[in-house]
């Protein structure tokens, strides 16, 4: 069921320049989920999460609550 608390990333991508390091990203995380980003060196784990922090700028896409 999802709520009003509920984080969803619609479409997230983000480029520095000519290289895309976050591409049409969707998810829902549910409130109160636990949540663990996995993958190798320069996958965009940081740029995720720095767009989900307001630390780096969303080059497409929106955030839902």
């Amino acid at each position: 069921m999802r709520t009003g608390y509920d984080l969803e990333l619609v479409h997230l991508t983000k480029r520095y320049g000519d290289t895309v390091a976050v591409r049409d990203l969707n998810h829902v995380f549910v409130k109160g989920s636990y949540v663990c980003l996995l993958g190798p060196s320069g996958c965009g784990k940081s740029s995720t999460l720095g767009m989900i922090a307001g630390h780096e700028d969303v080059s497409e896409g929106a955030f839902g609550c």
